[in-house]
């Protein structure tokens, strides 16, 4: 999706998946600070970020569909197409790892661009 201003900013979706509502509130409260940097530093490329919180217990086939076997489960989506996940811990800090799949999302638009 194009930003009005065709910059070729695009929306950012990312579907999170919780056991529960509990563990739901604490982990977007421990993870919002690293996201949301992580976010900026890859602006103006990203216009917008939809976060998608899913509890699997309301959720569950919603999960099968998006292929999610362990939880939580971040799953990152550009115009439909996954650009990465983060399930359980990731190998290094939360943001690292955001800003990885990030990066790889905006090269990747940078090529479509050229």
């Amino acid at each position: 999706m194009e930003s009005p201003c065709g910059s070729g900013a695009r929306r950012l979706d990312v579907l999170a998946f919780m056991p529960d509502e509990r563990t739901q509130r604490l982990l977007v409260a421990q993870r919002q600070q690293e996201f949301s940097a992580a976010v900026v530093a890859h602006q103006p490329r990203i216009a917008e970020v939809r976060v998608q919180m899913h509890n699997l217990r309301d959720r569950e086939g919603y999960a099968v569909r998006y292929g999610v076997t362990a939880v939580p489960t971040w799953v990152f989506l550009r115009d439909g197409q996954e650009l990465g996940r983060i399930v359980c811990e990731p190998r290094g800090s939360f943001a690292e790892e955001i800003g990885r799949i990030l990066a790889a999302s905006t090269q990747e638009q940078d090529r479509e661009n050229s």
